[in-house]
């Protein structure tokens, strides 16, 4: 919460209503911390120009081990796997120079683990990288701009899912994009990072400004399981082919058009936020 103002606590206060808790401050800080960070480093002027961005690019931060093979899950392909589509292509930005066998080992690892949608895969280095044998990589993956027509609104489902750790196969993600490519209600979703900020944040970003999320998170979850978005009477059908291929779901929430977000973070208990409560970043510092 150190990125906090005096100004932004002001501004949650009143917008609640009431003092928060320090879990709320803490979830809040997560959801805006982007935006809080640019304000930090960047003059007024180009905050102000700042907004949610729509480009259909994910990414994150793995590591290499000495050996040459990864030594963190990829938890990225799966989180294209719940927003309905894979990647047209997948780079890789080293962040240390790495061995020619290292890198071969890696890039024939992606490119096997791929074929089946077979996506461009490039890799880039700073030539004044540090020569090492292991490190951080940061792997971005570019999807297609819209691939669905449906946009997320009012009336639709949050359903969670409960995902296995991703393994050396995409085996769980072709499942999960078997079923949603057979669903013709589905409408988004992605991969939860088990940080109540940063999976509201993941939120609110494909969510309009004007809508509410009514949402409870499950009382445990793990980075890896998913959220998925669909539309209709009910999301009964998308459990039910879910539950056929193996995977446990639950209606957690609704997308609505009410004044409040209503969230409950996994302990029985309901918070009510209005909807304009993260626009904490209009306010310097």
């Amino acid at each position: 919460m150190k990125l906090f103002s005096s100004l932004d606590l002001e501004y949650i206060h009143r917008s609640l209503g009431r003092k928060p808790s320090k879990k709320e401050l803490g979830i809040l800080h997560d959801i805006v911390e982007p935006v809080l960070v640019q304000r930090k480093k960047l003059p007024a002027k180009f905050v102000n120009q700042i907004g949610v961005t729509q480009k259909n690019v994910h990414f994150e931060i793995r590591n290499v081990k000495p050996n040459g093979n990864w030594g963190s899950f990829n938890f990225l392909i799966r989180d294209c796997a719940l927003r309905g589509s894979w990647p047209v292509q997948v780079s890789f930005i080293w962040l240390f120079s790495p061995t020619q066998a290292c890198l071969k080992r890696i890039h024939d690892t992606e490119t096997s683990l791929s074929q089946t949608f077979a996506p461009v895969i490039t890799h880039h280095a700073s030539q004044d990288a540090p020569r090492k044998k292991s490190g951080k990589v940061i792997a971005v993956a570019i999807m297609e701009d819209n691939p669905h027509p449906r946009k997320v609104g009012s009336g639709q489902w949050l359903g969670y899912v409960k995902i296995p750790k991703p393994g050396s196969t995409l085996m769980n993600e072709k499942r999960i994009m078997n079923v949603l490519s057979g669903y013709d209600r589905f409408v988004s979703g992605f991969s939860l990072q088990k940080n109540y900020g940063t999976d509201l944040r993941q939120l609110f970003n494909i969510v309009s400004d004007s809508a509410s999320i009514e949402l409870t998170f499950p009382r445990a979850y793990k980075k890896g399981d998913g959220i998925l978005i669909s539309e209709g009477v009910s999301d009964f059908e998308l459990k039910n082919k879910l539950n056929d291929v193996g995977y446990d779901y639950q209606k957690v929430g609704k997308i609505k058009s009410d004044l409040y977000h209503v969230f409950d973070f996994g302990d029985g208990q309901s918070k009510k936020w209005p909807i304009g409560v993260t626009q904490i970043s209009i306010h310097g510092k």
